[in-house]
This record gives structure tokens, sequence and C-alpha cells, in this order.
């Protein structure tokens, strides 16, 4: 079937599903012997309230639906949501990356917040790098897309994911699982509620789970991509009175697992495809010597084993207080994170890239003849120091204090919630970037230390009233007040001398910076402080004809933080970074039909994002990686969410998710060619990048243009034709496609329910600037998408089969589950640096047995 008619089938299939949510009478007969769907309870409005009434695309799992799933971790549950991406971030299986409706991050440094923000028990968690978090006892997981900006606040502009672990119950009982599968797996699970009186609760909960590794790695014999985690709860809950309660919990877990690069292929023998390979030298095993040595890289980063630690603990405490029929709740939230690592972004190989020409005008680097001078494949030489090396050590410590208050005013005809919120994050990062080149000489290109706080303080509330029986107006705003500082200091020893060379990544060398490299002109100060304050607003109608039904509009604002560039190798690379801002429109329909056998919920968007963030890494002509972030164009986005839950039979539970976008950059023609950092705007480098490729003198001379300026070589949103690029990560179509079936055994008292998912993603772009390799029918590497593909940014339309079997008995005591994810072993690229493709999990399968008491 050729691609054009998948999309075709794709699109009759949305059709029919809209028409049915159309065109079905509200009075319709129930069919014969069909359940009633459950009703599910959200607090996306921070308030407990049900899904069908909430003007919000959100989407809810509750314990049933996550076994049914096999989700395990947070990063399972994104992909059963329309127009989500979700991933791991390249090297870390701690951090995941989220995109939703286009909008996403894959940066874990702590100087960059990312746009879908992540919630534990009502408390922010605001680092990337501990994202994926375990879900071992929970209650319920949320994912809300679209702008959350007026009660959730900043970091929200793609979404929030809002985890509610399970509270302690009245009465003794508990759980118990284990499972084992592939690659040597092993789990456990388990939970205890211990009541010490009707009115102090509490419960216990662990997990554990290792495995062996998938990849093979071909220099040094280890296994690559291995896990081991565990990680512990404690809850109590204690009612001092039918007005007032407390709930107090803490979270700790760790977890050694990785992301490394792998391939399909054995790098050294391109004719064994039987597995996943690397080829790095760097050891798991290194018995704690230093992997670098004889070169320095300083506070012992290097005697890191290679892979990935982190550390998350969450204390959260949630006092409430009923006061005539006002909820005042106090919200005390404490987070910890660690992750140290030693990750090879090259593969013990060098980096592929493009034989730069010389400008003959500037004697800089250009891309001449981009179309020929291309190697993809560099020998195996399983360089001991690794290709490119990123080692790391960081910590961050987060505050964070809400006062929340909501309520019913006029007769019931007003409810409200209201709040202040304060945030206070120290954060400290550790790192060193070191490079290995193709004679094996090793260099540090820097290994520095970046300390930064952030501390942000707001006041919301939002207001929804009932004009009548049918029509309820919402309004709502926030406003939050937010500072941030950064520091650099640089470890390497020639950076521990007076006078301070030029060259070191110190904060008193970001006062004063030749940007342009032209000491006729004066110098420029990179600022190292941030303030911003913002008012985000939301307004909502909705339209209720009946207890089934109900239509929404509503106006969204939200705004993602400005961040500092923190991952270049220059100072004059190190660049504010401005905040995002975004409106978001939306249109909804929440129905329920055949006496809620069948839930129909559509949501049709438009989004338009202002001074988007987007990084990107490029390789420079001495084979250097080198990284830009800057606030490069704005982003619209337009599409349509379904999602349809039906019961049509009582044994047979049937979903589906259906997400369409249309997604670009939209360019701002008021800017100028050059902002005051000597950095060249989209357009004047889109027309820079031609001009190279034309073969004229780079660059065209645009005022105030710095002879070493930092984009160069067509990067960023620009691509190497010299066309703007694809926004990465927004497939037009996402369809998630599930079935489960309750095969009744009396004779057992027991049940067995085989469940298939089905989960498809259109082709996308994961590379900021979409380059790929290919190679022609004569073996011609190239980037002109002529031949097959080898690696980097495109990833072709993919599907993926998730399937189990549980046999549960009817008492709830026993259930055994076989399962399988990636059941056909699908291989596609989900993420992509300096070329490299980091490819999705290879096929997992397994059986666990969980025993309730």
């Amino acid at each position: 079937m050729t691609l054009h008619r998948e999309k075709l089938r794709l699109r009759v299939a949305v059709g029919a599903v809209l028409a049915s949510a159309l065109v079905l009478p509200a009075t319709a007969q129930p069919a014969a012997g069909g359940a009633v769907l459950d009703e599910i309870t959200v607090t996306s409005q921070r308030r407990a309230e049900s899904i069908q009434s909430v003007p919000i695309a959100v989407s809810a799992f509750g314990p049933e639906d996550l076994d049914q799933r096999n989700v395990t971790q947070a990063l399972d549950v994104m992909q059963h949501i329309p127009n989500v991406v979700a991933h791991n971030n390249t090297g870390l299986a701690s951090a995941n990356a989220y995109y939703i409706r286009g909008l996403g991050g894959t940066e874990s440094l702590a100087t960059v917040d990312a746009p879908v923000g992540t919630y534990v028990d009502e408390i922010y968690v605001a680092r990337q790098s501990v994202n994926n978090i375990s879900l071992f006892d929970v209650e319920r997981v949320e994912v809300m897309r679209g702008p959350q900006g007026t009660l959730f606040g900043r970091n929200t502009t793609g979404g929030a994911i809002s985890v509610a672990m399970a509270a302690p119950a009245p009465e003794v009982g508990g759980y118990a699982e284990a499972g084992f599968g592939n690659y040597g797996s092993l789990s456990f699970r388990g939970s205890v509620d211990l009541p010490v009186s009707d009115r102090v609760l509490t419960k216990f909960s662990a997990y554990w789970n290792e495995d062996d590794g998938y990849v093979n790695n071909i220099t040094t014999g280890e296994k690559l991509n291995a896990t081991e985690s565990y990680g512990l709860r404690a809850a109590l809950r204690t009612t001092f009175s039918d007005t007032l309660s407390w709930d107090l919990s803490g979270i700790y877990s760790e977890a050694d697992s990785s992301n490394l690069l792998n391939f399909e292929c054995n790098p050294a023998d391109q004719s064994r495809c039987n597995g996943r390979y690397a080829s790095t030298g760097l050891r798991v095993r290194n018995g704690a010597q230093d992997q670098f040595a004889p070169v320095v890289v300083a506070n012992g980063k290097g005697s890191q084993p290679l892979g990935a630690e982190s550390v998350f603990g969450l204390i959260s405490s949630n006092l409430n207080w009923d006061i005539g029929g006002v909820n005042l709740a106090f919200i005390t939230g404490y987070v910890r994170t660690e992750l140290d690592f030693l990750v090879d972004f090259a593969d013990g190989r060098q980096l592929p890239t493009i034989s730069f020409g010389t400008d003959p005008a500037t004697g800089l680097p250009t891309r001449y003849n981009v179309g020929t001078n291309v190697v993809l494949d560099r020998p195996v030489r399983g360089f001991p120091r690794g290709g490119f090396v990123i080692a790391q050590l960081a910590s961050t410590d987060q505050f964070t204090q809400e006062i929340k208050v909501t309520g019913t005013l006029l007769g019931d005809r007003l409810n409200y919630v209201a709040g202040l919120y304060y945030f206070n994050e120290r954060n400290f990062s550790d790192f060193a970037d070191v490079f290995t080149g193709p004679t094996g000489a090793t260099l540090v290109l820097a290994d520095r230390i970046v300390r930064n706080r952030t501390e942000a303080m707001a006041g919301y509330a939002q207001f929804d009233y009932r004009l009548n029986d049918q029509w309820l107006a919402t309004a709502g705003v926030r406003y939050t007040d937010e500072e941030k500082e950064f520091d650099f200091s640089d470890n390497r020893p020639q950076c521990q001398v007076t006078p301070l060379p030029a060259t070191c990544l110190d904060s008193r060398n970001f006062a004063s910076m030749d940007l342009d490299g032209n000491p006729a002109t004066p110098p420029i100060a990179i600022p190292l402080d941030q303030q911003v304050d913002l008012w985000t607003p939301r307004f909502a109608l909705n339209y209720q004809p009946s207890d089934d039904m109900l239509f929404y509009a509503s106006a969204t604002r939200g705004f993602k933080s400005g961040s500092q560039a923190a991952r270049a190798t220059q100072v004059r690379l190190l660049l504010p970074v401005g905040p995002e801002k975004l409106w978001s429109y939306e249109l909804g329909a929440r129905t329920d039909w055949l006496d809620r056998r069948l839930r129909v919920n559509v949501t049709a968007f438009l989004q338009e994002n202002e001074d988007f963030q987007a990084g990107t890494a490029f390789v420079d002509a001495n084979g250097v990686l080198n990284f830009v972030t800057r606030n490069l164009s704005d982003l619209d986005n337009q599409g349509v969410e379904i999602e349809v839950r039906a019961r049509p039979v009582e044994p047979l539970t049937l979903t589906a998710a259906i997400g369409y976008q249309d997604i670009e950059y939209k360019l701002d023609g008021s800017k100028p060619d050059v902002d005051p950092f000597g950095f060249l705007s989209a357009s004047a480098q889109q027309a820079e990048c031609q001009a190279a490729l034309a073969g004229q003198a780079s660059p065209r001379g645009f005022p105030g243009t710095p002879t070493a300026r930092a984009q160069g070589y067509c990067t960023g949103i620009v691509t190497n034709t010299g066309a703007f690029a694809l926004p990465v990560r927004a497939p037009e179509w996402t369809v998630t496609l599930g079935a489960s079936w309750e095969f009744k055994l009396p004779a057992l008292a027991a049940s067995l329910t085989p469940s298939v998912f089905m989960l498809y993603s259109d082709d996308q772009e994961v590379g900021t600037n979409n380059l790929s390799g290919y190679r022609s029918a004569a073996g011609v590497d190239n980037f002109a998408r002529d031949g097959r593909f080898i690696l980097g940014s495109f990833s072709d339309s993919h599907t993926v089969l998730n399937a189990n079997l549980a046999y549960t008995t009817d008492d709830g005591r026993w259930l055994a589950q076989l399962y399988c994810d990636n059941c056909t072993d699908e291989a596609y690229p989900q993420s992509t640096l300096s070329n490299h493709s980091y490819l999705n999990r290879p096929r997992t399968y397994g059986f666990k047995v969980r025993l309730g008491f």
C-alpha cells in the first residue's frame, strides 16, 4: 500500500468518526447487552470534575487503563494521545522529550525549561532530566494539550502532564507484582495500606526493575542501554476533623538507564542487521578509572561509567481546610534531582559531516557543492575516549509553595479557583565536552560549571459563571513575575590564571565580548540575568444542550520562560534566549451517546506561537560540534483531535485517538537582519545560505554582521538547500486504535482479556534543520535525498503494535499478563544529534503476575 493510500484511508476514518458525532441522535437506543462507560474524574481545572464537563483538551488514564496498555512509566502514556510525540532524550532514559501540537524540547540542561510541564500531586517538576516518572502507585494520569498558563502557569505552552499518586486507603490491603521478560528483564512492584486509625492512614509502595541491555558494543563486548532502577514512596493522610485534613508523601527513586546511540546493523559489517549495535570505546565497567586519562577533565567526571545515573526525590504536603463551603489548600513541595552521565554522541568515530569549502571573501568555511562532499560512514576505530563525549555532574534543589482557594458564590452560579504561587530553584551543572579527531588526538573543547537560579511569583484566578441552564462563561488570568540569574566558571587549568584569557567560559568575560572580531567596534556585554512579568489570561464559553453534550470555545495564553544558551563552547554563542508567548484558540465537543456506551470528544485548535525557541547542533569545518539556541521565528499550528471510546457490547472495548495538524514557521518581517548580538535573523540567514550555495561570497554584507558569526553554514531552521525547514516532531497524522475483549470463564471464576493497540505516526523530521544522509544506487553518500536513507533527521511513517493477554480472577486478587511492546520490532529515528539517528526501543515482551490482598 502506498503512503498516499494510507493517508487517504486515515482521512476516510476521521471523516466517519466526525460524521458519527454529528448525526447520531441523542435519543438513540442503546445496543443490547452494552455496558456503560466509566465516569472519569479529572482535576485539569484544579478541582475535581467529570472529564466530559471540562472545556480543555484532556486525556485521562486510571489504573485499569494503564494495566491494559502495559504502562509503567510516563513515557508509555504519551503514545496513546493525539498530536503527541514522545521519546527519551539523546543519551538519557530518565529524561523525556514531549512534543504536544508541535511544541516540545530536547534540552535537559537546567538553564532551559521544557514547554510541557510535569506535575506530581500538584507539585511542578521543573527539570526535564528526571521527568520519566515511574508509575508504580498511581491513581490517575492526566495529559492536557495546549497552553495551561492560567491555572498551571509558566512552561506549559505545549501542555501539562499531571500524575496523581494513590491516596492511603482506610482498610489494610495492597498488592505485590513480579515479572520477567526478554533482555534479562526482571521487575517488582508492590504497595500496602496500613491504617493506624480511622483518622490516620498510611501507604507504603516500592518498585525495582533491571535488564541486561539490548545493544551489543562491538568494541568492548559490553551490553549497552541496560536499566537498573528502584523507587520508594510513603504517604500519610491525617483527618483532624470533618473540615481539616493533611496529606503528606515522599518519593525517592534512582535510575541507571541510558539511551545511547545504536544502529540496526553492525557498523563494522553492514550485512549483520540482526539486533542493535554500537562501537564506542568507552566502558560501562570502567572500574572507576578515568576514561579520558591522561587528558584532564575536572572533578572526576571522567571516572564515571558510560551511561547515565539519575536521582529523583519529592516531598509534597497538602493541608486542606473547608471553611463554610470554601476550600483552602496549602500545597508545599520540595524536589531534589541529580543527573550524572558520561555519554558518547559520536559512537567512537568521527561525526558524519560535510566537507566544507572556503569562502574566498572571508576565508571562513562555507557549504559549496553541498550535494557531493559528504561522508556518512566513518571507519570504526573504537576510540577509548569516545568520539564526541559530554561528561556531567548536575543537581537541582526546588521549593514551591501554593495557596489555593476554591468555592462557589451567588447560589452556586459562580465557581471560582484562585491562588498565590511561589517557586525557587537552584541548579548546579558541571560538564565537559571532549572531542577525539580522526587521528585519535583528544581535545577538551570546554569544561565548565554553570550555576543558575530561578525565582518566580504568581497570582491567579478563574471564574465560571452560569448564565442559565445551558450556558457557562469562563474568565481567568494569571500574573507571573520571574527572575533568572546565571553564572559561568571555567574548570580548565589555562583559565585559573590572571589575567583571565578571553577564551574562558567565565562570567567575567561576558561583561565585555568582542562578538564581531573587529577591534575597531565596541565590545558588547552578554547579560547573565533575565526578568519577565506576563499576564496569561483564559476565556471560554460553554454550551450544554443536554447532560450528554458539551460544546465550547476558548482562547488561552501561555508562555515558556527565557533561557541562557549554555551548551556552546565559545562565549559568543552563550547568548540569552527570550521567552516564548502563545495564544491558542479551541472549539470542542464532549459527547456521550447510546446511554453512555459511546463517547466521542472532538477538539479543533489554532495556535500562534511568538518568538519560538529553537536549538540546533552543527559540525564546523574542524569536525567540532557546535550548539546554537535562539528565538528563530514564530510558529503557527492548526489541527483536529478526536478521541473515541465505545462499549458496543459488554465484553468489547474500543478506543481511538486521532490527531491531525498543519504546522509551519512564520517569519516576523519587522525584525532586523542582525540582532544586538550579531546573530542573523532567519530570513537574513536564508539569504546568506542561498548565496553560499550559489557559489557567491559569503557573508552577504548585512549591516552589523560579525565576521566570526555564530550560525554560519545553513543551519537553524534553514536547510542545507536554502529552504526553510519543517518544524520537528509534528507529524501530520497520529492515530492510536485499541480493542479488548473480555472472555468470561465461569468455571474458573475468572476472565481472559486480549488487548491490541496500533500506534501510527506519519513521517516527520526530528532534527531542527532537517538534514538527512542518503546513499545513492551508485554508492554515493549525499544529503540530496538520492537513494536509501542512512541517518539523520527524517523519520518515515511507521506503525507500532502493542498487545497483551490478561487473566484476572473475578475477586480481583490475581492478575497474570503476557505482553509485548513494539511486537513487530519496528525501528525508526526518534531524534538526532550531529546527524546521528537515535532509534526507538526494539521489541520487548514478558510476563508478570500480581496478587492483591
